[in-house]
């Protein structure tokens, strides 16, 4: 229990002293909405754009697709998977309730 308070007073500190960061991972945007893309969805829409692409990692897909059409085109077909406007759910507005310095995620 001891730990918890120490935890607790570090949170407290670093949210005091705008160095406050959360690592947050996909479940937290995939909780929110049901109808994001996963990456192997992502990775199909990209793959399916270059011609006779064996690739399956995911970050040499995009690499090859943004060198065939550029880095905006590749922007793009990302952002059309994902819904044009979103709500918050509890858990993403609880985080920016807190004005964390700093909310990176994957």
């Amino acid at each position: 229990m001891e730990c918890n308070k120490d935890y607790l007073r570090l949170i407290k500190e670093a949210l005091e002293q705008r160095r406050l960061a959360f690592f947050i991972g996909a479940g937290v945007s995939k909780a929110t909405n049901k109808n994001y893309p996963s990456w192997t969805k992502v990775t199909e829409t990209l793959r399916k754009g270059l011609s006779e692409c064996d690739e399956t990692d995911p970050l040499k897909i995009a690499q090859l697709y943004a060198l065939k059409f550029g880095n905006l085109k590749l922007k793009e077909s990302v952002k059309s998977l994902f819904p044009i406007k979103d709500i918050p759910s509890d858990i993403q507005q609880a985080i920016l309730d807190l004005k964390p310095h700093y909310v990176i995620s994957t």
